[in-house]
């Protein structure tokens, strides 16, 4: 992928007599106000999606994302400086779906007895499966972002913030729970069925329920026995 960058990218910048920085092609040129505009990006960012599950990042060519949203390439730079524009954009929207599962569960959850509570956050188990299995090329957006530091620094930072959306209902069934285990916890969890629930995308089919089913049994034991602990 590293040659993409450099190349396409590099070479389109050449042309108009500008350099573009490292930091620059990590980033997205705009974020699209007009209707038209924020459809063409959608198609760019669905087309290059698609990519990503068939061939993997090395193969992400812009040419082809934009053959296959049907625009001119010159579409493709006017969002996207590089391919990995394209990525770190896929997974800001992935991570923005999840955030939104989560926070969802989280509302759920807030003024309920501790029982709805703890089903609450455990049904975001559900919630986060569905959404990821329902999306095919999740691995490959997932694998692209584990394998570039820069966008492994986004995923860590968007861990702490689901974290501390989840620490106040976590706070709330362990009210004696030091603050700083409260949010070392919320870490824990948050990390934990995340990676698991990639993990079941990958698994055969058949193999996923009974996965998922031991995560939410492990996540609602451990909440139960940490409730004894701290309530």
């Amino acid at each position: 992928m590293q040659a993409e960058i450099a190349g396409e990218g590099t070479q389109l910048a050449g042309k108009a007599g500008l350099a573009i920085r490292p930091q620059d092609r990590m980033s997205r040129r705009s974020n699209p106000e007009q209707k038209r505009s924020r459809a063409r990006q959608q198609a760019l960012l669905d087309a290059a999606e698609e990519i990503l599950g068939e061939v993997g990042a090395d193969g992400l060519k812009m040419r082809e994302v934009a053959r296959r949203a049907n625009l001119p390439i010159a579409s493709v730079y006017h969002y996207f400086p590089s391919a990995a524009a394209l990525i770190r954009t896929l997974v800001e929207r992935m991570l923005d779906q999840l955030r939104a599962i989560l926070a969802q569960g989280v509302v759920r959850a807030e003024g309920t007895s501790p029982e709805e509570a703890e089903h609450a956050l455990v049904a975001i188990i559900d919630a986060a499966g569905d959404f990821m299995e329902s999306r095919p090329t999740l691995p490959a957006v997932w694998g692209a972002m584990r394998g570039a530091p820069e966008l492994r620094a986004l995923d860590l930072a968007d861990t702490e913030g689901n974290a501390q959306i989840l620490a106040p209902a976590i706070g709330a069934l362990l009210p004696r729970a030091p603050a700083e285990d409260v949010e070392a916890l919320a870490l824990v969890i948050i990390e934990g069925v995340w990676s698991a629930l990639q993990l079941g995308c990958e698994l055969p089919p058949e193999k996923r329920p009974r996965v998922r089913a031991m995560l939410k049994e492990f996540v609602a034991a451990a909440l139960a026995g940490l409730m004894e602990k701290y309530w």
